[in-house]
């Protein structure tokens, strides 16, 4: 038997064992109003699934579908929950029992072809029998139910212990035919997926397990919030990005992804206080995501030791129309050691940024590369001297990407043990984990208060890292003084400590020797990339 022919006869052999039902069945609930139920599948739990499936389970599945459907259609972005209610009350004289009802709005992932749709979900019991009734509003069935949702008026899941039967009803609408191949097709795998996930659920618990997500999105931004944000940036500017690209590289990705990073940094600060005034994006490569937060009305610039095509390009509205908002620098922070850095190379040549941004400005850094380990050091030295801890007006924001140091190369230097807060030894299985980690490390030491952010976006490297609110930092190390000053009791301001503190952070993870060599390789290189 070939190879393929053998895993399709596995997957087969592996499927959940469903049955097509035909008869007609009286009405699986006491909601008035609703007749003309039809079975249409129906599915047995056996063996060893059998003993361990539970009406428990099955309602858990049921709920957790009912909260995200997304899980079932690739349609739909979310459900909105309108109204909730989980008392139990019993219903007329059928002897059943309503253990809940959520009303939620379907929300489509593409809302120019699919419309939202509202949705009643009620949990019943009675017995041994666990019932899921979900039907379609009256508005919904007079303006048309949406492509993404079989047509139907409403669907009822039954779960019977003592047979451990699991069965999908449906009532068809009117025009529909109850043998309707598509609509048939839905509701199997439905069915399927509900049973899927009660077994999962079942042998989680029947091992002593206890899921918990690999990563829990939406700490910073709520999800809500971020979604409808980034469905309204998609929708004005992707088409005009994608068909007007001008970098050799694919589309697909990185104006999806931008747009899904300027959606979630516009919410930020929309929450934030104090708001920023000004943003830059440091390494901003084709600088997409500043042509679209400019076009939301914010102010700012990008800058990129060599220009892309894309800066002169009508790809981006804003930087064509207005001079300056992306320009050619190398970044040189003021603060590293002329020994480290420039005597080992002549700078001459180079445009330099010193590192020197206002207090009110926001730097970004979306896979800056060997740019992100500066960025949380450089805003800190731009934030202004606090008092215990609080909000600064500025901050930063880094999207770690490949794990470089402080001099450039992709091997920083771990010289300093890593703290629980940033993630243990147990969170540091891998390099990227591991490079968190330093970045972590390197922003807690000049005051930050990071948050971690795992961002809903096309990468895998999807890690944000925020400094929004600074602690004043202990600066009477007295290392941070030269013999003069210690010897006579000089007074230093806390803004000369802070620079020698940062400067001390980069001489301990390794140093800057040969970052300006690397960035003039850089600079004169011909890429292609656009990050």
């Amino acid at each position: 038997m070939p190879l393929a022919t053998a895993k399709l006869a596995l997957q087969e052999a592996r499927r959940p064992r469903s049955s097509r039902l035909t008869d007609a069945c009286q009405q699986p609930c006491p909601l008035e109003g609703l007749r003309g139920w039809r079975y249409a599948w129906r599915t047995v739990f056996d063996g060893e699934d059998e003993a361990q499936i539970s009406v428990t389970t099955i309602e858990r599945s049921l709920a957790s579908l009912t909260r995200h459907p997304e899980r079932a259609s690739a349609a739909l972005m979310r459900a909105d929950i309108l109204h909730e209610t989980s008392a139990e009350n019993n219903v007329a004289e059928s002897g059943w029992r309503q253990l809940g009802f959520v009303s939620r709005r379907l929300v489509p992932r593409n809302p120019r072809k699919d419309q939202p749709m509202v949705q009643d979900c009620f949990m019943f019991s009675r017995g041994d029998v666990l019932l899921a009734v979900w039907t379609v509003g009256d508005e919904t069935l007079a303006s048309g139910i949406p492509y993404y949702h079989p047509r139907v008026r409403a669907l009822a899941f039954e779960f019977r212990r003592t047979d451990a039967e699991l069965r999908i009803a449906h009532i068809p609408l009117a025009e529909v035919a109850d043998d309707d191949d598509k609509v048939l097709r839905t509701l199997q795998n439905l069915l399927l997926l509900v049973r899927q996930f009660a077994l999962t659920e079942s042998r989680a618990l029947a091992a002593g397990q206890v899921y918990t997500p690999r990563v829990v999105h939406d700490v910073v931004v709520g999800r809500e919030r971020y979604q409808d944000r980034q469905q309204q940036l998609k929708l004005a500017y992707a088409a005009h990005y994608v068909s007007q690209w001008a970098e050799s590289t694919s589309p697909g990705k990185h104006v999806f992804e931008d747009i899904c990073i300027a959606a979630w940094l516009l919410e930020l600060w929309s929450t934030s206080s104090p708001t920023p005034v000004a943003f830059v994006d440091v390494g901003c490569g084709n600088g997409l995501l500043v042509d679209i937060l400019l076009r939301e009305g914010l102010k700012g610039y990008g800058f990129d030791l060599r220009a892309r095509k894309s800066w002169s390009h009508e790809l981006l509205f804003v930087p064509a129309k207005t001079p300056g908002r992306l320009i050619t620098r190398v970044l040189c922070p003021s603060f590293i050691d002329d020994d480290d850095v420039i005597n080992h190379g002549t700078i001459s040549d180079l445009a330099i940024m010193d590192g020197r941004f206002a207090a009110e400005e926001f730097l970004i850094g979306n896979h800056a590369d060997e740019l992100t380990p500066w960025i949380p050091l450089l805003a800190a030295l731009s934030s202004p001297a606090v008092q215990g801890e609080c909000a600064v007006p500025g901050g930063f924001m880094v999207i770690p990407c490949c794990t470089h140091g402080f001099d450039g190369s992709r091997s920083p230097q771990y010289t300093r043990p890593l703290h629980r807060s940033t993630g243990g030894d147990a969170g540091l299985r891998s390099r990227y984990a591991r490079y968190v980690a330093f970045l972590i490390e390197v922003a807690e030491s000049v005051g930050w208060r990071v948050e971690r952010e795992f961002l809903r976006i096309p990468s895998t490297r999807n890690i944000a890292l925020i400094g929004r609110v600074r602690n004043a930092v202990e600066l009477t190390d007295r290392t941070l003084l030269t013999d003069d000053e210690r010897a006579h009791g000089t007074s230093v301001t806390q803004q000369t400590l802070l620079t020698r503190l940062c400067r001390k952070v980069v001489n301990e993870r390794g140093g800057a020797r040969g970052f300006l060599e690397h960035a003039r390789s850089l600079a004169t290189a011909k890429s292609s990339a656009s990050h």
